[in-house]
C-alpha cells in the first residue's frame, strides 16, 4: 500500500525559507569579508606598535632567587 502526500514536503510558497537562507547567507558573508580585510590591512600597513627587541633567553639550569635575611649575608655574597 502506498500513501502519497496530497501536496508536496519541500514546497514553501510564501519563501520564508528562501528569505532566511539568504539572510544567513549574507550575514556570513559580510563577517568573512571583515574577517578577510583585517588581515589584509594587518599585511599591508605598517605596525602601529614600536618594534619589540627579541632576545634569546639564557640556557641552562633554572636557578631559584636566594632571599638574603641579614646584611652580614649581604655583605659576604657582595665579597
Amino acid at each position: 500500500m502506498t500513501i502519497t502526500p496530497s501536496r508536496s514536503v519541500f514546497l514553501d510558497p510564501s519563501g520564508r525559507r528562501w528569505r532566511l537562507f539568504r539572510r544567513a547567507a549574507i550575514a556570513v558573508g559580510v563577517v568573512t569579508s571583515l574577517l578577510a580585510l583585517t588581515v589584509i590591512a594587518g599585511v599591508l600597513l605598517p605596525p602601529l606598535l614600536p618594534g619589540v627587541k627579541w632576545t634569546m633567553a639564557p640556557v641552562g639550569p633554572r636557578r631559584a632567587p636566594k632571599l638574603i635575611t641579614s646584611a652580614l649575608e649581604r655583605e659576604q655574597d657582595l665579597a
